[in-house]
């Protein structure tokens, strides 16, 4: 039963190392790559586990230490504010009633400045 297990085991993660999107553990076990080749990619796979989980710890004592970080620019004349290459949004997001409301009181309000004014009153308004 046991070497049974362990003949399932292994080959469920030959499977899965076979087909991750991880570069390098497919040539891990790979049976054409030599063994040294196998040793180099197993060090790279280590490395770059270790960095991650270095960059990781590193960041979250950051956080720990000062888990608010405010910072003032001055010179925003110079800022650049790109916008983002996509944006998602939920599907429904205009409430139709609110907005009929506001649509209907912004035309009543122009139509009844429109119509009810005169030459001076828009003089008035803009002031040159």
């Amino acid at each position: 039963m046991t070497r049974k297990v362990s003949r399932t085991f292994r080959r469920y993660l030959h499977n899965l190392v076979n087909a991750t999107g991880i570069h390098g553990l497919k040539h891990l076990v790979n049976a054409r790559v030599h063994i040294l080749e196998k040793f180099v990619w197993s060090g790279l796979v280590i490395a770059a586990i270790a960095g991650t989980i270095f960059t990781s710890l590193n960041q979250f004592k950051r956080y720990k230490a000062r888990p608010t970080v405010i910072s003032l620019e001055r010179d925003y004349r110079s800022w650049n504010g790109t916008l983002p290459a996509a944006t998602l949004c939920y599907h429904d997001h205009l409430d139709s009633y609110k907005a009929d409301k506001f649509i209907q009181e912004y035309v009543l309000d122009f139509i009844l400045a429109f119509s009810s004014g005169t030459f001076d009153s828009i003089v008035v308004r803009v002031s040159w």
